[in-house]
This record gives C-alpha cells, sequence and structure tokens, in this order.
C-alpha cells in the first residue's frame, strides 16, 4: 500500500513504532495521542500485513568487537541473480554478513566485525568467488568503519523519513545520537551470553516466550534484557518495508573527502548531508562519507542529489564525485535482513 492510501492512524502508528520501539501500547498511545486499543489493533494489522519487521541490533564494541564494513561491487547480469545467489549461499551464511541487497549487476553488504582480518577476509573471499565465476564486472570497493575513529549518527533509522514522508510540512525534531560510541568493557556470564543471543534471535518474544525458549528463568531474562537495553548493549529497532510503502528505489552514496579538509568540515559533512534529505543509514570516518537513502520515485532522488553536490561542489568537499548505487526496491533481493544473532553467538563465543 503506497503512503498516500494509509489510514491516518496506520501512519501514525508505524511512526510511533519506529521512532519509539521500545514503548508499550499504552506509552506510544500517549505519545500519538491516541487509545491504547486502537494502537494495539493497528499493531497487530502493521505486522500481520508485513509493514515492517522487529529488530534487536547489539552495540558488541564493549565486547571487543571493533569495526563495521560496508562492501560493495558491481556484477554483470548473466546467469541470472537467483543463479549467483545459490552459487553464494554458504558465503552469505557466514556471521559478520547482518544485512545486503542485490540486483542483477549490483550489490550492497554490511558486515559486522571483531577485527579488520575477518572482515577483510570475506570481502575478498566473495570477490575471488565471484570473479572465478565470471560474475564480476568491477572490483569490490570496501569502507571499514571502526568504531573508535567513526561517527554513526543513523544506524537504520526510518523515522526521519517516514516523519518527512506523511507530514512534509512539519518540522521533524532531530535527536542526536551516536551509534557505537565507545562505552566501557564488560563480561558477561554464560546465561546473560544465551539472552544476549536470544534477544538477536528471536526480537518478537517476550520474557516469559524467551525464557521457554532458552530454558532460563523468566526473572533471570527480565533482569539480563533491562540491563542489555540500559546499557546500550541492545536497542530495538522497527524495520519498514519499503517498497510495500510505495518507496522505489534504495540509493547508497560513497564519498571520498578532499584531503585538504579540515576536520571540522569532516564532522560538518554528516549533518550537511541530513539537511538534503533524511538519510536510513550515516556514517563518517576521518577520510570518507556513507550514506543510504529511500525514494519515492526518480525524480525525488535526483532533486535531493542534485541538491546536495551543489553544496559539495561549492565547498570542494570530495576529492572526486560520490560513487552512487540505485537500487529499486521491487527488483533487488534482500540477501540479509539484519540478521545478527550469528555474529553475536561467534563473538561471544557461543559457537
Amino acid at each position: 500500500m503506497p503512503t498516500d492510501d494509509m489510514l491516518e492512524s496506520e501512519k501514525r502508528v508505524l511512526y510511533g513504532l519506529v521512532r519509539y520501539p521500545n514503548a508499550t501500547d499504552r506509552e506510544l498511545g500517549s505519545h500519538l495521542s491516541m487509545k491504547t486499543s486502537t494502537v494495539t489493533a493497528v499493531r497487530r494489522k502493521l505486522y500481520e500485513q508485513d509493514y515492517c519487521v522487529e529488530r534487536c541490533i547489539p552495540f558488541l564494541q564493549g565486547l571487543n568487537c571493533e569495526m563495521l564494513m560496508v562492501s560493495y561491487v558491481g556484477l554483470n547480469s548473466t546467469p541470472s541473480i537467483d543463479e549467483r545467489l545459490e552459487k553464494s549461499t554458504k558465503f552469505f551464511e557466514r556471521e559478520e554478513i547482518v544485512y545486503g541487497v542485490s540486483e542483477p549487476r549490483q550489490e550492497l553488504l554490511f558486515q559486522m566485525s571483531q577485527n579488520y582480518t575477518d572482515a577483510k577476509k570475506n570481502t575478498e573471499d566473495l570477490e575471488r568467488l565471484y570473479r572465478e565465476s565470471g560474475y564480476l564486472e568491477k572490483e569490490m570497493t570496501s569502507i571499514a568503519i571502526p568504531f573508535g575513529l567513526s561517527e554513526i549518527p543513523r544506524y537504520f533509522d526510518y523515522a526521519p523519513l517516514l516523519h518527512s514522508t506523511f507530514w512534509p510540512e512539519e518540522e521533524y525534531e532531530k535527536e542526536d545520537m551516536a551509534y557505537f560510541a565507545t562505552i566501557g568493557q564488560t563480561r558477561l556470564r554464560q546465561k546473560e551470553k544465551k539472552i544476549f543471543r536470544g534477544m538477536c534471535d528471536f526480537p518478537m518474544l517476550n520474557d516469559v516466550q524467551l525464557s521457554e525458549e532458552l530454558g532460563v528463568s523468566r526473572m533471570t531474562v527480565g533482569r539480563a534484557r533491562k540491563r542489555f537495553f540500559g546499557t546500550g548493549f541492545i536497542t530495538r529497532k522497527i524495520i519498514p518495508n519499503l517498497e510495500k510503502l510505495g518507496f522505489e528505489l534504495l540509493a547508497f552514496t560513497h564519498g571520498r573527502f578532499n584531503p585538504s579538509l579540515t576536520e571540522g568540515l569532516k564532522h560538518y559533512v554528516p549533518r550537511l548531508s541530513e539537511t538534503i534529505g533524511p538519510n536510513i543509514f550515516l556514517a563518517s570516518t576521518r577520510d570518507e562519507l556513507i550514506s543510504l537513502s529511500a525514494f519515492r520515485n526518480f525524480t525525488e532522488y535526483r532533486k535531493s542529489m542534485n541538491g546536495f553536490a551543489e553544496v559539495y561542489k561549492e565547498k570542494e568537499l570530495f576529492s572526486s564525485p560520490p560513487e552512487r548505487l540505485l537500487f529499486s526496491t521491487k527488483e533487488m533481493k534482500t540477501v540479509k535482513n539484519h540478521e545478527y544473532g550469528p555474529f553475536v553467538a561467534k563473538a561471544l563465543g557461543l559457537l
């Protein structure tokens, strides 16, 4: 259902779920000035009709996890995408791969990794597979995003996008976020590790259901859940179905900063990017900027990109024009949709 066809109550509840993912129906009703029963009914409908999915995102920088790596590659269109994905199935089962989308001529992957060596080995293995199979048209590009040396103000945040789409005339009250910011090192007991993974594997389960699934007491699950959410080790995310909502395009941008750019301007660029249009994902390192955005059509995309281009050219922000990949939400295949449990198991020594 395109957003124009949604009921106002459906828009408000979907936005509320994305903006306040930890809220109960009663709390969400208070945020949205809606009856709790209405929130509950609309929430159920949105989930049942596949408008969104719930995920628990782990933040393991306090448990010796060092970085994200984002990779993209150009491919030839033969054989079919289904044949290519079938041949690379075992690769996509690797624990570090947490999100990825693929089209006949291009692919985009997100890895969460304990170190650069593991992440680099994965990208090299996939590039080798594609080269030996005759799929590779353009060498793979990988961007390392070390947590201690990067800014990540957006990590699959859809609230700004939905707000600007549903209510374009209203101002969005932005939140200053810093995903994967430095937190103190910690240790988890064995039961806590088990619950940590369980929350990522089964994000929809409540305390009673998760305790039954894991064979751990409900009180232990409740205490651990409260700790993980409270300390920032895990956050809940509601991921909307972009195609179902009428967004036709997913745009990835990778820019390399001008070497003469001051540190102050480098910190300014992500904020500048946000003024052009709401990003789903946004990260900057000392040398590079990476963003992921969604658009309802090509006209909307072109207007946004042209506006950004005018600004970065005027200020000479990048050493060369940014690389851009444009994915069709109807044609692309999602090879991983925020699957974090296997990596958590590996990082915590549970495999």
